[in-house]
């Protein structure tokens, strides 16, 4: 981080960051892999600061993605498989 910072010279200019950065789409497979991630590091810190509601609030969102990932599904017929 540090290093990305010199190599883009001014590191105090936040402006320049908002205006530079684009928001790239993701999928929901990414997004799902992503709050599991984040959830399985979040379980296994002991610091305070960590609050269990929070996790409870990345669980619900968890399952909003896995249940968006589900509806993204499209189920084929075997008709498909077998006219090719």
């Amino acid at each position: 981080m540090v290093q990305f910072e010199k190599e883009k010279g001014n590191v105090n200019n936040d402006d320049d960051d908002d205006n530079d950065d684009e928001i790239l789409p993701i999928s929901v497979k990414n997004a799902v892999g992503g709050l599991e991630t984040f959830i399985n590091y979040f379980e296994q810190q002991d610091d305070s600061e960590f609050n269990v509601n929070d996790l409870r609030i990345f669980r619900k969102y968890l399952r909003i993605v896995r249940v968006q990932e589900f509806n993204s599904k499209s189920q084929s017929t075997l008709d498909v498989f077998l006219e090719g």
